[in-house]
């Protein structure tokens, strides 16, 4: 039984695995919590060009 204790306690493969799947995920978060305030921002600009550019055309004449 101390032999299999021992064996499982050395063995490093499966702590590798989840060390990285805890970056990715950690990296996927951040980029995530980076990203939304830009696509808000870029959305709000977007919607602002919007309006004035239909502002701008609806006294046009057709």
């Amino acid at each position: 039984m101390a032999k299999l204790e021992h064996r499982l306690a050395a063995d490093q493969r499966g702590a590798t695995s989840v060390e990285y799947a805890l970056l990715v995920a950690i990296i996927a978060l951040s980029l995530l919590g980076a990203t939304t305030p830009l696509v808000k921002s870029v959305s709000n600009h977007w919607g602002k060009t919007s309006g004035t550019v239909g502002n701008v055309t609806d006294g046009m004449p057709t």
